[in-house]
């Protein structure tokens, strides 16, 4: 069944599963037996021949999107877990939410950068969630807004999303980094060499070793 901006529904009658595709991409899930929407973990790469598929009745779906037939994707987004969420999902519901202060592109682009920055981008999520309903109590303008967007991004981040910073990631990135790790001088009398360092990652025991 078609619904809006090329996502379809179609059942997997086999599991009584319903599916929400994206240009014939498997995106979003019904199961029976959890009663609750899901993501798929591989969404928008897993292509499925949706014409093979019988569709679902707007009622049927209606049923299993609390009795609301949905018109727009974030009322997909809202019936799933906030963890299932990415961020660009996270930015459709605060748009929808919160018009007024997302449409300030200062605090559009900051929230943006928060929840990429964010290790666990959920739990950012419900914070500025609660700072613009809190925002929207006060009657806080834009620009009080924004600053404490800022001053949330870096409680919990630990660092100011608008300072030109080096990046640093954690764990090993072969890509274009630069490789920062502990290391042990094993000889004062010539430091230059590369095996004359005890680096536990990229040398076994025995080298190291072998060379004190």
């Amino acid at each position: 069944m078609k619904l809006f901006d090329d996502y379809e529904a179609v059942k997997f009658p086999e599991e009584n599963v319903i599916f929400i595709t994206h240009n014939s991409f498997l995106y979003y899930y019904y199961p029976p037996r959890y009663g609750h929407w899901e993501r798929h973990k591989n969404a928008g790469n897993d292509l499925i021949t949706v014409k093979n598929y019988p569709d679902v009745s707007k009622k049927e779906l209606a049923n299993v999107m609390g009795g609301k037939f949905p018109e727009k994707l974030t009322d997909i987004l809202r019936l799933l877990y906030p963890s299932q969420l990415d961020a660009i999902d996270m930015l459709n519901l605060l748009e929808e939410d919160y018009p007024d202060y997302l449409s300030d592109s200062m605090i559009y682009n900051a929230v943006r950068a928060f929840l990429l920055e964010s290790v666990v981008c959920y739990k950012s999520y419900e914070r500025i969630r609660e700072l613009f309903d809190d925002a929207v109590g006060l009657q806080q303008d834009k620009e009080q807004v924004f600053f404490r967007v800022k001053d949330l991004s870096f409680e919990i981040i630990g660092k100011d999303i608008f300072k030109r910073e080096i990046g640093i990631v954690d764990g090993h990135d072969c890509s274009a980094y630069f490789w920062f790790m502990p290391a042990r001088v094993i000889d004062y009398s010539n430091t230059y060499p590369l095996f004359n360092y005890n680096m536990s990652k990229f040398y076994s025991l025995r080298k190291v070793l072998s060379v004190t």
